[in-house]
């Protein structure tokens, strides 16, 4: 049914990417999405590339050593919507 869906984004002109886990990448959780974009990304140029993730998406792509530059920190929590992150404990 993948295979269908796939050919079918394809036909229509979508780029269809593709990844595949193994027991290998088990411990790195994010090792199918850096599978699916690493090529892509990488045929950017380079400017492009470093232009591409930000807010919340420059930290995953600093994840994934995807580049991205500074961390973007803008002390909000990514996951909050923007709302001012917690103090940490001491």
């Amino acid at each position: 049914m993948l295979d269908a869906a796939a050919g079918l984004a394809a036909d229509a002109g979508l780029v269809v990417l593709r990844a595949t886990g193994s027991a290998l990448e088990a411990g790195f959780a994010f090792g199918v999405v850096r599978q699916l974009l690493e090529a892509p990304l990488a045929a950017l140029p380079t400017g492009e590339r470093e232009a591409l993730p930000t807010g919340p998406a420059r930290r995953g792509a600093l994840a994934l050593d995807m580049g991205g530059g500074d961390d973007g920190d803008d002390g909000t929590d990514p996951c909050s919507a923007g709302s001012p992150r917690a103090p940490s404990p001491s």
